[in-house]
């Protein structure tokens, strides 16, 4: 799903998300359709037949993504709380 969608329809689909991203902090495990990612090589500079004038991209699941940022954003909250 395109990360515009999501960000524009998020009061909408909030919960269907939540039932799999509670699943995977209870295990320990992500499914395994959000670690696979699709390679692809993205032009730098230079000529465009030298390999060496590309780099790898990884094209990753964005609902993945979304739950990286959740528990990265909770980890800072709690990292750099005063006490």
């Amino acid at each position: 799903m395109h990360p515009r969608i999501i960000c524009e329809t998020r009061q909408i689909i909030a919960y269907p998300p939540k039932l799999p991203f509670e699943k995977s902090l209870s295990t320990g495990q992500l499914p395994s359709d959000w670690k696979y990612g699709t390679i692809m090589a993205i032009y730098k500079k230079g000529a465009k037949s030298e390999a060496g004038n590309y780099r790898p991209v990884s094209l990753t699941s964005v609902i993945c993504k979304t739950l990286e940022s959740i528990i990265s954003e909770h980890t800072m909250e709690h990292a750099f709380v005063e006490k």
